[in-house]
């Protein structure tokens, strides 16, 4: 389904009192829905109605805590997917800037009541603006194929908040005229009917689910009409059964076909210890040496982290500012990778308490790094990877799963 952005004036007359979102509306929503998914942990994410690809798009960009291993879309537009895979599509910048762990979108041309063995078992899906597009009987399988027959860990729903629309003179709401968003919406929920369709299906498919909104009216989350998109985030509460609780008749005979896998890029080159401690030095050297780590531990935001403890001969290097080095970011995975090589460093003071250790590995903000400010530089010969061209490629290919299904 495509998702068509709501015009801020919908009546095309400027002095009416539209809304004003900052930033555009669909822009918050895709940072919301992105941080539902990294907060989730989700390896794998499934994006159903995936239009033209604007959320796997925006997916694609690896995050420094959260490994995504595998995007799949599925729509019932084909069009939309062939704007989708351009949108995902392998560019000069993926080869240049390899990622540091593999990553494979599929996408798929389908019904969403129709369910997929190949999807079954993804971390999340997401279902962003598309339910509202839903004739009554396809609306009927989102539960059962979603929830029962996937069973992801988390599921995440967008929707128009119809009691928004009082922003919107021209669709007149609460009137015999009143009018949808877009000539497409079968209808447009009010927050108590879209809980209760959410609450039907926790019940039915044992989730939990909390709700969320992008898109106030003026930036007032306390405005009585409430967000101008509604989200629900459901939780799985038990393990997922090997058997599908779907609750109701699957059409299995016409699963969605594969029309197209791409395969980003990756650094694959395995490096010992050694090497990448090396290679640590040389990022924490530099830092050290030059002016620009003076002016960043000035910076009022990044002085307000940092330890008031620094060690006698040592500075304090932020761990961003590490993280932010792109070899470092290949070599270590994930800011939580870097922190385990310079926890074990034999240049690194570290400064945090052993239980923080233990329990927030993944939170960045409570760690202290210390380099010896008088450090000697590493010659290149000491340098493992001074003489080595180690960037290399995995995989760079994309290609038509069945040659024979166009996409005109």
């Amino acid at each position: 389904m495509l998702t068509i952005p709501i015009p801020l004036n919908p009546t095309g007359d400027s002095t009416d009192q539209a809304p004003l979102f900052t930033p555009a509306l669909w822009v918050q929503r895709r940072r919301k829905v992105a941080d539902k998914v990294y907060q989730a942990g989700a390896c794998k994410v499934l994006d159903l109605g995936c239009g033209e690809g604007s959320l796997l798009s925006f997916l694609i960009s690896p995050h420094p805590d959260v490994v995504i291993s595998h995007l799949y879309g599925m729509d019932i537009d084909r069009e939309a997917l062939g704007l989708a895979r351009a949108n995902c599509d392998v560019t000069d910048t993926d080869y240049r800037d390899l990622r540091p762990l593999p990553l494979t979108i599929d996408l798929y041309h389908g019904s969403l009541a129709n369910p997929c063995d190949a999807l079954v078992g993804v971390d999340c899906i997401t279902f962003v603006e598309v339910i509202e597009h839903l004739y009554p009987e396809t609306l009927e399988c989102v539960g059962p194929v979603a929830l029962g027959y996937y069973q992801p860990s988390t599921f995440i729903v967008t929707t128009p908040n119809a009691e928004f629309n009082v922003h919107f003179p021209n669709l007149k709401y609460d009137t015999q005229e009143a009018t949808f968003r877009h000539d497409d919406h079968k209808f447009e929920w009010t927050r108590a009917e879209f809980r209760q369709w959410c609450e039907s299906q926790c019940e039915r498919y044992n989730y939990a689910v909390a709700y969320d909104g992008v898109g106030y009216y003026h930036g007032k989350q306390d405005a009585p009409e409430g967000p101008c998109t509604q989200i629900a985030v459901f939780t799985r509460a038990t393990p997922r059964n090997n058997e599908a609780n779907t609750n109701a008749p699957l059409l299995k005979s016409q699963q969605p076909q594969l029309l197209c896998r791409i395969i980003l890029p990756s650094y694959t080159v395995r490096l010992d210890r050694r090497a990448i401690h090396a290679e640590i030095d040389l990022v924490a050297q530099s830092l050290v040496s030059s002016t620009y780590l003076a002016q960043v531990l000035l910076h009022p935001d990044i002085a307000a982290t940092l330890s008031a403890d620094c060690p006698a001969g040592t500075t304090e290097i932020p761990l961003d500012e590490i993280w932010s080095d792109p070899t470092v970011r290949r070599m270590t995975k994930t800011r939580r990778g870097l922190i385990e090589y310079l926890v074990d460093h034999p240049s690194f003071q570290v400064l945090t308490g052993p239980a923080f250790r233990e329990n927030c590995l993944n939170d960045s903000t409570g760690w202290h790094f210390f380099y010896p400010v008088s450090e000697a530089t590493t010659d290149a010969e000491q340098n493992p990877l001074a003489n080595t061209n180690a960037c290399t490629a995995e995989c760079d290919a994309i290609y038509p799963v069945d040659p024979d299904y166009g996409w005109t």
